[in-house]
């Protein structure tokens, strides 16, 4: 798999790994060695992620404070949480209303990130060329609907 076409990118800090998504197929990267792991690609149903994310996720992040050791996989209007400890699915077909998005990122997102350092606790979303900076645990948005051209 070519790394320079990739869906989605997360990457896991206090395991040194990166995963990179495309399609169907993803690659664990090593930021330590600079490279692919040996035998990847591998399939995305090895996540055992809901039959909707089979085909390909629109944003994946992991998460913060009480909610370390979690990674969530958002596709369309759904997401999913996984549980790097157990390395299962602990939260499937989850609405992504839950996260208390405003209406106009309801029917999905197309990247989001954790922050770090000076940002950590917050999660940014990103739809079209708006973006909006989520604080956790409030899980509710801090600012909505900033245009990503204004620098907001």
């Amino acid at each position: 798999m070519r790394l320079n076409f990739m869906d989605v990118a997360m990457r896991v800090s206090p395991a040194g790994k990166g995963y990179l998504f495309r399609g169907s197929n993803y690659v664990r990267y090593d930021w330590k060695l600079d490279r692919e792991d040996f035998d990847y690609p591998q399939p995305i149903h090895l996540w055992n992620l809901p039959q909707n994310f089979q085909s390909g996720i629109d944003a994946a992040c992991n998460g913060q404070r009480q909610f370390l050791g979690k990674a969530y996989f958002f596709k369309d209007n759904t997401y999913a949480r996984y549980d790097w400890a157990t390395n299962t699915v602990d939260l499937k077909d989850r609405g992504i209303a839950g996260w208390k998005l405003p209406a106009s990122f309801l029917s999905g997102v197309d990247a989001a990130l954790t922050g770090e350092g000076q940002f950590s606790g917050k999660t940014y979303f990103f739809k079209g060329d708006q973006h909006l900076r989520q604080r956790i645990p409030r899980l509710r948005p801090t600012q909505t609907r900033a245009d990503i051209a204004s620098g907001d």
